[in-house]
């Protein structure tokens, strides 16, 4: 029984090591950390962040020091995916490893032209995982990719950090190649993608800025989010992990923790009008409260607050849902789902001039707001107008 023990351990452990089967030691591999895709007429330009520890001899593949950026950016342009890699495989005589790949990032164009095509092509890849982040950014994807940040080993891992962060709070969408890909080849659902760009700092190094969403449309068009519209349609998606809200009433402001604990959408007909309801159940503590008079928070308020943060989450998802459906029309809810489900006969109907059928939906909001707790006070320094 032991000996099968080890070797099960064994057939488990060996795929898994730097080497595996293929024979390629780790020194002779790129070990890719991002991917910037780019696309300019009628070519593919491609940057790889690789994993390079600079030990001060040359920057071998070996032990790091934290304090170093740890990181080359090869780059490469060609008239396909695949001829990209070939060339930085030339250039450096070294093979291109994707499996330890965190984030591909898309240029404009490729977003708008080609973003198909590069799905279909990292999908087709068995060294890619299926939950790599992909982003759309502002610009080119190679200026994202060869950001310089500080904030971690190599600039991916602070570039990963940053864009989950946001997508916990609903303020950027959880775009895996899994998701897009999925979306991507659904009937009459459109990709949301993460959507980031960079700013210079003060220091004259550059930052990642996190945008918002944005999704593919016809005509070779992207309709972009911002980062509360987002948040509005992570609302109806039901994908809020937990989020922080400021709301404002008069020269008062709170800041609001706000948690959902159930999501339902459900589509209806009545009367030949396609109507969604969207039922969202939050719990929320209000751990700040700035007055311009009075002093403490009382539980009287609760229901003044409860009405704010109600409000607050309808507007958000009304306002994402406006924008896709007016300047779209794009489904980015997933609406089409919910319809093959529940209304399969009006689906099968429909699902041919999906989403454009769209432009004559209704939404109803069912928002329930739970005040658990509320929290200190402070009196607002600044004298009330």
């Amino acid at each position: 029984m032991r000996r099968w023990i080890i070797l099960l351990l064994l057939a488990l452990v060996l795929p898994l090591s730097g080497c595996g089967f293929s024979g390629i030691e780790l020194k002779d591999r790129l070990i890719v950390q991002a991917i910037g895709v780019d696309y300019q007429d009628g070519n593919y330009h491609v940057s790889l962040q690789v994993f390079d520890p600079d030990d001060g001899g040359g920057g071998a593949q070996g032990a790091f020091d934290a304090s170093k950026p740890n990181n080359q950016v090869y780059e490469a342009t060609g008239k396909t995916m695949a001829d990209t890699f070939r060339q930085i495989s030339l250039q450096t005589g070294k093979t291109v490893f994707l499996g330890n790949n965190q984030l591909i990032v898309l240029g404009e164009d490729a977003v708008q032209k080609e973003l198909n095509g590069v799905i279909s092509f990292f999908s087709g890849s068995h060294e890619t995982r299926p939950k790599t982040i992909i982003l759309a950014c502002d610009g080119k994807a190679k200026d994202i990719v060869g950001l310089q940040l500080e904030q971690g080993i190599v600039p991916s891992d602070a570039m990963e950090r940053m864009v989950g962060l946001a997508q916990e709070a609903g303020l950027t969408p959880y775009s895996t190649l899994m998701e897009v890909a999925r979306a991507a080849n659904s009937l009459g659902e459109t990709p949301l993608l993460a959507y980031v760009g960079s700013e210079e700092k003060e220091n004259g190094e550059g930052q990642l800025q996190i945008l918002g969403g944005a999704a593919p449309i016809k005509d070779g068009d992207t309709l972009y989010f911002s980062q509360l519209e987002i948040r509005g349609a992570e609302w109806i998606l039901g994908e809020v992990e937990q989020t922080t809200m400021v709301l404002e009433e008069g020269d008062n402001r709170y800041t609001a923790v706000v948690q959902p604990v159930y999501h339902q959408l459900r589509p209806k007909l009545e009367g030949g009008q396609l109507i969604f309801t969207l039922r969202l159940d939050v719990v929320c503590s209000i751990p700040e409260a700035i007055y311009t008079q009075q002093t403490e928070m009382e539980f009287s308020h609760i229901p003044l607050l409860t009405q704010l943060i109600e409000k607050e989450i309808e507007q958000e998802a009304d306002m994402a849902f406006r924008h896709a459906q007016q300047d779209g029309p794009t489904d980015v809810f997933r609406f089409s789902k919910y319809l093959d489900r529940y209304l399969p006969e009006y689906w099968k109907s429909q699902q041919d001039s999906w989403p454009q059928e769209m432009s004559n939906l209704q939404m109803e909001w069912d928002i329930r707001v739970d005040i658990k707790s509320l929290g200190l006070t402070a009196k607002n320094r600044i004298e009330s107008k």
